[in-house]
């Protein structure tokens, strides 16, 4: 039939321009999504795919907590973040069970710029956020895409990739104490803490957090249990920023790929998949009216 033709073919020309055009402009958007993204991040990361300086400086924060009975603070001090590190700290905390210590359990330690602290959820972010980049840049230096399915596994990865680098910033790995304790970070401290004591620097969300645990070894167990915890935490402006603009790019890769599955459904199908239904069928259905149905 004429109109099943001018139908298909309407299809067709709507999805070429969709694979031609509207996917490239979609992917220069995205890609100024990250570009801007990824000026937060080390500057090799920013020159390697943009040739811009980016937006790192020292950013000084204040970090504290009150005791649950509101009498004290555990924990006090400033934090210098510059990327991906934390190039400098000097912290108080108060843990009254700590022996050894003055009768009160206050402690001191720094960090100083020759020995940062690594912040790896803000490394591995940036890794996957410059395999995005990568991924993009080398589709848009290709051209359209030659298939539907081609587009798809782009956007897969592209999903992928973001989804892997937000996650980085919204849900901190869960580690053991061990864990803590033996991580190389340990040895930016000076002077150390107590050795029952165990440290971390962490993300979440919009969040940097600094958490204290005081372990003991019960003796009738064989594990380490913690017996205190104090944590204090500072909102990162720049924290918000990258989650909102990898939100964004995550859109825009699946709105895409939603657009483009239907049409490759459509393109894939058997020309008589677009019919009219026959009177019989329509005595069979609950709708009387002719329509066309896509099976």
């Amino acid at each position: 039939m004429d109109w099943q033709k001018e139908s298909s073919d309407a299809l067709a020309a709507e999805f070429r321009w969709i694979l031609e055009e509207e996917s490239l402009r979609t992917l220069k958007d995205i890609k100024d999504i990250l570009v801007e993204c990824s000026r937060r991040y080390p500057l090799h990361l920013t020159l390697e795919h943009t040739g811009v300086d980016n937006l790192i400086k020292p950013d000084k924060f204040i970090i504290s907590n009150i005791s649950e009975n509101g009498h004290h603070t555990n924990i006090k001090g400033m934090v210098t973040l510059m990327g991906d590190n934390i190039c400098e700290a000097d912290i108080n905390v108060r843990v009254p069970s700590v022996k050894g210590h003055h009768s009160s359990g206050l402690m001191r330690t720094t960090i100083q710029p020759d020995n940062c602290w690594k912040l790896q959820q803000l490394q591995d972010a940036g890794n996957y956020l410059s395999q995005a980049l990568t991924q993009v840049n080398k589709r848009l230096d290709m051209g359209a895409f030659a298939s539907g399915q081609q587009c798809i596994l782009l956007l897969n990865n592209l999903i992928s990739a973001l989804s892997n680098g937000r996650g980085c910033m919204v849900i901190p790995k869960r580690k053991t104490i061990d864990d803590l304790r033996r991580s190389i970070n340990v040895k930016a401290l000076n002077p150390p803490l107590a050795p029952e004591v165990a440290v971390s620097f962490y993300v979440h969300a919009t969040k940097l957090v600094f958490a204290l645990y005081h372990v003991s070894t019960p003796s009738h167990k064989h594990r380490l249990e913690i017996t205190d915890r104090f944590q204090a935490e500072v909102s990162v402006p720049w924290f918000s920023d990258v989650i909102v603009m990898f939100t964004a790019a995550l859109q825009q890769c699946q709105q895409l790929k939603d657009k483009v599955s239907v049409f490759a459904q459509y393109r894939d199908a058997p020309p008589d998949t677009l019919v009219p239904r026959t009177d019989k069928q329509q005595a069979k259905g609950t709708n009387t009216k002719q329509e066309v149905i896509i099976v």
